[in-house]
């Protein structure tokens, strides 16, 4: 089984190095595509540009003319791999490790009753852990490619992939457990500043109420992806 990692980034920087110097280490990699949404700037390692950066036989670097958000970015990095399972990964999370990332890898392709592991963010800040975005909204997580492109004919949009993914594995009642990881989120409020930062975040989640319809939203809160996958 063949697998592909897609991570999606907008202005990371060196956040985006420190990722991917953890993804190059995992094992058994099919493909690595990296898809620069529009970033106005984009600071590598040395000075060097990231197209020569990370240019070699497995990752491949995917520059967008123009920002079209995470849902987007992704969908253009899935077209460029037949992969039988994509792993999405967040171009800004911290702490990665690699074995917990081969250690989930391993698990969907050693079971076929899973469609989707997605990787709980254990050391995340007590406001991402009380509405259960350390794991609902994490965007490590890895399912089979043909799902994933079953959940593109819902049209998602900007942020709401992964609540796009979560409403499409509730509908076609799919098994989907979490397994816990060391990876941390950047918010953007610290990315961006306090006001900037918070509008974007009250933003992004009325984007996904939007797609998810309120109630939706709220049983995904409570109820989705509640089981841990332990038998490994």
């Amino acid at each position: 089984m063949k697998v592909s990692f897609i991570i999606p980034f907008h202005n990371e920087g060196e956040r985006l190095n420190d990722v991917i110097d953890v993804i190059s280490k995992v094992k058994n990699i099919d493909k690595i595509i990296l898809v620069d949404d529009g970033s106005s700037t984009f600071t590598a390692k040395g000075g060097i540009s990231g197209a020569n950066k990370f240019k070699n036989d497995k990752i491949e670097y995917l520059k967008l003319s123009r920002n079209i958000g995470k849902a987007g970015a992704i969908w253009e990095g899935l077209k460029k791999t037949r992969s039988d399972y994509i792993f999405l990964c967040d171009g800004d999370v911290r702490g990665l490790k690699a074995e917990e990332i081969e250690r989930a890898i391993e698990a969907i392709i050693n079971n076929e009753t899973l469609d989707m592991i997605i990787l709980r963010r254990m050391k995340a800040k007590l406001e991402s852990q009380w509405i259960r975005a350390d794991t609902i909204f994490s965007g490590e997580r890895i399912l089979r490619r043909s799902d994933l492109m079953d959940v593109y004919e819902t049209n998602p949009t900007g942020y709401q992939i992964e609540i796009a993914i979560n409403t499409y594995m509730i509908k076609n009642k799919k098994n989907v457990y979490w397994m816990p990881s060391s990876g941390v989120n950047v918010f953007k409020r610290d990315k961006v500043g306090l006001i900037e930062g918070t509008i974007k975040e009250q933003t992004m989640h009325l984007s996904m109420m939007r797609y998810a319809g309120f109630l939706n939203y709220l049983k995904q809160t409570l109820f989705f992806c509640r089981k841990e996958f332990k038998k490994f």
